[in-house]
C-alpha cells in the first residue's frame, strides 16, 4: 500500500515551471552572465580568449556546451596563487565582500577562498527555504545544528539560511556526543543536522546509554543529512529508531549554497532511493560524462558541473565539481515538480573512487555489504603493496559492544565472499577491537592506499 505523502511548496510556480519555460529562463540568465563576466572579470576573459569564443558565438545550448571551457580547482588555485587571496575572478571592489568560504580542501591540493556580497549571502541562504518547506518545517522549529560552523560554506548556509526562515538555530557542533544526546532531550528539538557517519555514531551512542529518541525527543520531524552516501536500509533503519523521516541535501562551497535536496518523500521512500532536486531556476548543473565532456543521458551515471546564474563577487561558470550523480528526468519522481533529479544516496567523489587489481571500488559499494550487518559499528579499509608486488586489501571491522561472539564470527566468515560478489575483489577482513577505529563528525575517511609508498618496499629478485 503507497504511502500518503502532502506536498509542500516554497514556490508553486517556479517549481512546477514547464520545462520548455525553465530551460528558457536558465539560458536568459546564463547569457547575461556570460556578457558580463566576459567584459568585467579578467579570470573569464582571457580564458574564453583562449578558447577564441565570446558572447555573440553563444546562441543556443549547443553553444554553450561545446565552446564554453570547463574549469576545475588546480586552475581556481593557480589563479588565488598568482593574485592573491582571491585571484582575478574577484569582479568587485573588496569593501563589498561580506562574507568568505574556504573550502575544506578534501581534495588534497588545497583550498580555494570564495569571497561574498550581500546579495550572494541573501541568495544563498534563501535557496534553502525550498528544501525545509519540502521537509515540513515551519518558522519557530527548533534546529540542532551538529554540522560544524567554520569557514565553509555547509554550517554558515545552514545557520544563516534557518536564521533567515525564521526557525531556530541551536549550535551544538562544538559539545562532545553524549552532551548533544542530553540537549536532545531537554529541548526536544523538531529538526537535527548530522552527516550519515555522525548520526550512525549518535545511534549506537544512545543503545549504549538506553535513550530511545523515537520516545524521548517527540517532537522530531527530521533529520537533515549531507555530505556522505548510504544504503537503503540504513535509512529505514535510522527512520525507525529516531521516529522521523530522512532529508537529504547537497551544496558546494564554489556555488555558495545548498541547492539541491530531498522532496517530500525524504532520503528513501517505500523501500527506493528518494530523489535530490536541484534548484534549476538558480543553479544551472549539467551532468557530464568525465572522459568525453557529454551530457550523459537519462539513468546514467556523470560529473556534476556547475555554474551560479545569480553570483555577483566572484561568479563560477562551467565549474567541474568532481562529483558524481545518477541524473533521472523529472518524471522519475512523482511530486511533482518539473526540475531534474538526482538519485538520493549515491553521490560520491570521483577522487574517493579506489582502482584495484583493475576494477573501479566506490566506498558505498563496501559500505552496503558491510552495514548490512546491524551488529557492525564501523569498519576501515587499507590498500597496500605486499613484498612480492602484489596488491592487497584488509577490511577491519568493529562490532557493536554486545555483539554476539557467535555471530561475529558468521559474520566474518561471510563477508570475504560477499565483499568479492559485489566488488569483484578478494579482501581480507579481520575484527577490530571496540573503540580502535576512528569515529568522525562531518565526513568520514574509512579508507588508506598505502600503494605508493609500498612502492619502495616491494623485494625484488634477479631471475
Amino acid at each position: 500500500m503507497k504511502q500518503a505523502i502532502r506536498r509542500r511548496y516554497y514556490n508553486h510556480q517556479l517549481e512546477t515551471l514547464p520545462r520548455d519555460e525553465l530551460r528558457a529562463h536558465q539560458f536568459k540568465r546564463l547569457t547575461q552572465l556570460i556578457e558580463r563576466v566576459y567584459h568585467g572579470n579578467q579570470f573569464y576573459r582571457r580564458l574564453f580568449d583562449a578558447s577564441k569564443v565570446g558572447p555573440a558565438e553563444i546562441r543556443s545550448w549547443d553553444d554553450f556546451q561545446k565552446r564554453i571551457p570547463l574549469i576545475d580547482k588546480r586552475e581556481l588555485l593557480k589563479d588565488q596563487a598568482e593574485h592573491p587571496p582571491y585571484g582575478r575572478k574577484l569582479m568587485l571592489p573588496e569593501t563589498e565582500i561580506r562574507k568568505i568560504y574556504i573550502t575544506s580542501g578534501t581534495s588534497g591540493i588545497g583550498q580555494e577562498f570564495h569571497p561574498m556580497t550581500e546579495n550572494d549571502w541573501k541568495s544563498a541562504t534563501e535557496v534553502g527555504f525550498y528544501f525545509f518547506t519540502w521537509a515540513g518545517m515551519e518558522p519557530g522549529d527548533l534546529n540542532a545544528l551538529f554540522w560544524p560552523l567554520a569557514t565553509m560554506a555547509g554550517g554558515q548556509v545552514a545557520f544563516g539560511g534557518l536564521e533567515r526562515f525564521g526557525a531556530n538555530a541551536m549550535v551544538l557542533g562544538l559539545f562532545d556526543s553524549k552532551t548533544k544526546i542530553q540537549r536532545l532531550r531537554e529541548f526536544k528539538h523538531h529538526y537535527i543536522w548530522a552527516t550519515p557517519v555522525y548520526l550512525t555514531r549518535l545511534t549506537h551512542l544512545c543503545q549504549e546509554m538506553g535513550v530511545e529518541p523515537a520516545r524521548e525527543i517527540p517532537n522530531l520531524k527530521g533529520i537533515m543529512l549531507s555530505t556522505g552516501a548510504f544504503p537503503v536500509e540504513w535509512v529505514e533503519e535510522m527512520e525507525q529508531f529516531w521516529g522521523a523521516r530522512l532529508y537529504d541535501c547537497y551544496g558546494t562551497t564554489q556555488i555558495r549554497s545548498i541547492y539541491a535536496g530531498n522532496c517530500e518523500r525524504g532520503a528513501a521512500f517505500e523501500g527506493n532511493r528518494g530523489s535530490y532536486h536541484p534548484a534549476e531556476p538558480i543553479v544551472l548543473a549539467e551532468i557530464l560524462d568525465p572522459a568525453s565532456g557529454e551530457p550523459v543521458k537519462y539513468g546514467d551515471e556523470g560529473e556534476v558541473v556547475i555554474t551560479n546564474l545569480y553570483q555577483e563577487a566572484a561568479p563560477m561558470v562551467r565549474f567541474r565539481q568532481g562529483d558524481k550523480v545518477r541524473r533521472l528526468p523529472p518524471e522519475a519522481c512523482d511530486c511533482g515538480r518539473t526540475w531534474e533529479v538526482w538519485e538520493s544516496g549515491t553521490v560520491a567523489r570521483y577522487d574517493d573512487m579506489l582502482k584495484i587489481k583493475g576494477q573501479n571500488i566506490w566506498p558505498l559499494a563496501v559500505e552496503e555489504v558491510i552495514f548490512a550487518n546491524k551488529e557492525v559499528e564501523e569498519y576501515n579499509g587499507h590498500v597496500y603493496l605486499s613484498e612480492d608486488g602484489a596488491e592487497e586489501v584488509t577490511v577491519a571491522i568493529e562490532f557493536k559492544k554486545d555483539a554476539a561472539p557467535v555471530v561475529k564470527s558468521r559474520i566474518l566468515g561471510s563477508l570475504p565472499a560477499r565483499l568479492r560478489d559485489r566488488t569483484g575483489v578478494r579482501m581480507q577482513v579481520e575484527e577490530a577491537p571496540h573503540g580502535t577505529i576512528p569515529r568522525f563528525e562531518y565526513k568520514a575517511i574509512r579508507w588508506t592506499d598505502d600503494r605508493q609508498t609500498g612502492l619502495t618496499k616491494v623485494k625484488f629478485t634477479e631471475k
